[in-house]
């Protein structure tokens, strides 16, 4: 991760290098997540979602980039709600899909419908349901 930062500020015209830096983040989030070490996980997965926003910001109109800040939302809140924070995973799905659903709006692509949707179902989630 140390490299792919140093990659990002030593060119930050090159939009390879933020992609796959937040791949980065996102994985070893994962990563984390799988080991029971929660406490470092989230500040990756905040950060995966921080540059995926920012990469969305630039590029409103590559509707990949929308599609992977759904689904990094979708498993930040997940990963909110697991850790008794459904307050705050509802924020970041509704902040996340008013973000992107305009620029996916009319495509039809299942993959995009399926991050939409992921975000829809945290939305969705009541109080009186644990969990998702």
């Amino acid at each position: 991760a140390t490299l792919s930062d140093q990659l990002i500020t030593g060119h930050p015209q090159t939009t390879a290098y933020a992609i796959s830096n937040v791949h980065i983040f996102n994985r070893l989030s994962s990563l984390l997540r799988m080991a029971d070490r929660n406490d470092e996980a989230e500040p990756a997965l905040r950060r995966a979602y921080e540059r995926q926003s920012r990469v969305v910001a630039e590029f409103p109109d590559v509707a990949t980039h929308a599609i992977w800040l759904a689904r990094i939302a979708g498993n930040f809140s997940q990963f909110l709600v697991d850790r008794g924070r459904r307050d705050e995973a509802l924020v970041q799905a509704r902040t996340t899909l008013e973000t992107v659903e305009p620029l996916l709006a009319g495509r039809d692509d299942a993959v995009a419908q399926r991050a939409l949707d992921e975000l829809r179902r945290v939305l969705d989630v009541r109080a009186d349901r644990p969990g998702f």
